[in-house]
């Protein structure tokens, strides 16, 4: 699971951002990280983040 000082370099905020607004973590069939962020401000909201690792350049199958 990529931790939150990992989720907070690719959105470009801080960590205690991350840890407050973290909501829930799933991995994907493809080993993507579908990462869900909501918050409770003035206004309600919420955001989806997936995260694709690179392909592993050994892995021979052929992909999608």
């Amino acid at each position: 699971m990529p931790t939150n000082q990992e989720v907070a370099a690719i959105l470009g905020i801080d960590e205690a951002s991350v840890e407050k607004f973290r909501q829930e973590t799933h991995r994907l069939q493809d080993g993507a990280w579908l990462v869900q962020f909501a918050y409770w401000m003035p206004l309600t909201g919420s955001f989806t983040l997936t995260i694709t690792l690179p392909p592993d350049p050994h892995d021979r199958r052929e992909r999608e």
